[in-house]
């Protein structure tokens, strides 16, 4: 009996020395602030002592309703869909139309709900809404993967007005059902107060004795107030409005500041799931997000690979990853923490790098459609003056090809114009001289076309910090791609290599094509290897385009089973990528690698949907995109050489066979980027650029008898 009761004791014991470990209140604590501003941040009390971590977040959604979507997509690990409607969730014992929820939701999805149970009546069209994406797309995923693994999601606080429920908490940390289990988001939490927005307040004192008191490990808190203000923030002067914002932005912050101090093992992440009505009218689809209490620094994520900068569909991830769990089917990827600066430091590295992405994406639409514009009006200009049969002034000829190089350049001069626009300006500058004193066009185009090659290559192995920043590179704000070597440049680097390639091979012999093979290899290598240009498109289209010039040049003659080489060497090629990167840690590992981890998932469903979101992709950019007149001019300035001059090609075969084989490799490798990439459209138009612009010179000089003698 005594030893029983010495067992007893020690077990009595060992539970109140662990009781505490098991009784934790959240691990994680998601704040959810609507419309953060930088000018709330830098009130912040964490960050004279380094305890705020900040990071810009993408907040595009997949479609439908803005605000209701971008919560949605928190929780999905992918951009959501939204739905009119879906924050008005309410707990079974509420009531909606005069009867309670909980009846509501058992007539429309069959299933019984305890009155404490948060649900959500809009469940069958959040469901029906998410089958719109092409991508593993799944409601509620977060709280599934939690309950699953036995982990309990609560949420608290709400954003209610006196017409409107707004739930945003619930909404984050519903699962596929469109309940929460755990929580209060009850009008309980609300104070009436009418020196506040809407004439309500969030009871802060009780907000916060409910998620310490809680029993859950992942606690999302709706702070109300900021959502309050953002719906009437047009109705206030100016003064009034920054005063009202500055006194939101106190209250909120003593919330955190108390929260951290009750909770010090918690991780809090603060973020804003809607960047802001003004913001998304301008299309800036970012918005801040921050850690507090982890340290100070510049958060990242291997979905972008870019210091500061992550995604919604990060924060399902980050979560899951915290609490030892994997992300199954989410997209996303875990954030980390760059921790060389200090948190002053951080935020102001942040609001200059946001300045330079909005001043990018307000004029990219406006440089593009210039210098497509320009491309389109040089090509038809000049296929009238082919066609015209009278002579014309040589002054306007070589004007016309000047203008031709100058355009030829301009990929060359928006990558170097990041870095300064002397060095742009110079680009152009050169070319003007080498035209004038150089009495070989060619030569002038070779040298163009392989700097730029050369200029692409080195800014991506050096990190593409040209790309990144040019209006002819990838969108941050878009979304799309965030590392890499994207689409556009892509195109330009195989159509300017293969060109310049083949002019150089004109020249000069350089043996027995070794040369010719190592250098097609590294600028493969360079477009496709998941550390460097990450871009599996280009690596298929760069394969089938040097490949067949490297066999060209070696005076192979074109045979079926030279086309089965070559897709030998693609799907050998595409194996060895895709092998490489899932072999890598998953935080190293780029969208090849996940890409392969979907297919695993979800077999022949993940190749279909990739395969029609390509599709689709194309087929708006081929409808909508000024891309497709490129491509559209660039093949009937093609085509139209070769019935003027009269015997073009022929003249061209006879007297320059490498590059024909150049230009018969860039069409090759332009089919294939319309076929095998997401935006295929413009990768097209680009890789046939340097080819049409090559046709467009000679056929101007061989009409007016313009080549030395």
């Amino acid at each position: 009996m005594v030893k029983l009761l010495r067992v007893c004791l020690a077990l009595l014991v060992l539970l109140l020395i662990t009781g505490p470990v098991f009784a934790q209140s959240p691990q994680i604590i998601m704040v959810l602030w609507h419309d953060l501003q930088w000018s709330d941040i830098l009130t912040s009390p964490f960050i004279d002592n380094n305890q705020l971590a900040v990071g810009l977040m993408n907040t595009r959604i997949g479609g439908g309703a803005l605000i209701p979507g971008a919560y949605l997509t928190i929780s999905s690990g992918a951009r959501a869909y939204g739905v009119v409607g879906a924050q008005r969730m309410l707990h079974g014992s509420e009531l909606s139309q005069g009867i309670e929820a909980k009846e509501i939701y058992q007539l429309r999805t069959g299933s019984f709900v305890s009155e404490h149970k948060i649900i959500n009546l809009e469940i069958a069209g959040l469901l029906q809404a998410a089958t719109q994406a092409r991508y593993p797309l799944k409601v509620g995923y977060l709280a599934e993967k939690l309950i699953a693994a036995g982990f309990k999601i609560g949420a608290y606080g709400n954003s209610d007005l006196r017409d409107e429920i707004a739930r945003w908490a619930a909404l984050v940390a519903m699962d596929a059902a469109g309940q929460v289990a755990y929580g209060n988001v009850s009008p309980e939490l609300l104070l009436e107060d009418l020196s506040y927005p809407g004439g309500k307040k969030t009871n802060y004192a009780l907000l916060l004795e409910e998620v310490v008191n809680s029993e859950v490990d992942v606690a999302v808190v709706d702070i109300g107030d900021p959502y309050r203000f953002s719906l009437q923030q047009r109705l206030f002067l100016s003064e009034q409005e920054e005063q009202l914002r500055r006194k939101i932005a106190a209250d909120c912050w003593q919330l955190i500041r108390n929260l951290q101090a009750s909770l010090p093992e918690s991780k809090i992440l603060v973020l804003s799931p809607f960047s802001g009505d003004q913001r998304a009218k301008d299309g800036q689809w970012m918005a801040p997000l921050l850690m507090v209490g982890q340290g100070a620094g510049l958060l990242t994520s291997a979905t972008t690979r870019w210091s500061g900068i992550v995604t919604n569909i990060d924060i399902g991830p980050t979560i899951l990853d915290w609490l030892g769990l994997t992300k199954g089917e989410m997209i996303g990827r875990p954030l980390e923490l760059d921790d060389d600066f200090a948190s002053k430091t951080a935020i102001a590295r942040l609001l200059k790098l946001e300045k330079k992405l909005f001043s990018l994406a307000k004029y990219r639409s406006q440089v593009l459609r210039t210098f497509v514009g320009l491309q389109i009006g040089l090509y038809l200009f000049s296929l009238a003056l082919l066609i015209i049969q009278q002579p014309l002034p040589l002054q306007l000829i070589k004007f016309i090809q000047l203008c031709l190089l100058i355009c030829l350049a301009l990929p060359l001069g928006i990558l170097v114009l990041p870095g300064s626009w002397l060095l742009s300006l110079l680009v152009l500058v050169i070319v003007g001289i080498s035209f004038y004193r150089s009495k070989d066009y060619l030569k002038t185009i070779m040298i163009i076309a392989l700097v730029t090659a050369g200029a692409l290559m080195i800014d991506v192995l050096r990190g593409f910090w040209w790309i990144r920043y040019s209006f002819l590179g990838y969108d941050a704000i878009a979304g799309a791609r965030y590392y890499g070597i994207g689409n556009e440049y892509m195109g330009i680097l195989v159509g300017s290599l293969i060109m310049g390639w083949s002019i150089l091979r004109h020249y000069w012999n350089l043996g027995k094509g070794w040369l010719d093979f190592m250098v097609f290899l590294t600028a493969i290598m360079i477009i496709a290897a998941p550390q460097w240009g990450t871009n599996v498109g280009g690596g298929i289209t760069a394969v089938v385009g040097f490949g067949l010039l490297w066999i060209s040049l070696q005076q192979v003659k074109i045979r079926p089973r030279t086309l089965l080489f070559l897709v030998i060497a693609v799907v050998l090629g595409l194996s060895i990528l895709m092998v490489f990167d899932f072999s890598r840690p998953e935080s190293a590992q780029s969208h090849i690698g996940q890409t392969v981890i979907q297919i695993k998932q979800l077999g022949f469903t993940a190749i279909w949907q990739i395969i029609t979101r390509k599709l689709a992709m194309n087929y708006n950019l081929l409808r909508y995109s000024i891309w497709s007149r490129a491509l559209l001019v660039a093949i009937f300035a093609m085509a139209g050489n070769l019935l003027w001059p009269n015997k073009y090609i022929y003249w061209l075969t006879n007297n320059y066979p490498r590059l024909v084989n150049g230009l018969v490799g860039t069409i090759v490798a332009a089919i294939a980027a319309l076929i095998f990439n997401d935006s295929g459209v413009v990768a097209a138009a680009t890789c046939i650029f340097f080819a049409a612009t090559t046709m467009l010179v000679l056929a101007l000089a061989l009409k007016h008898n313009l080549f030395p003698s």
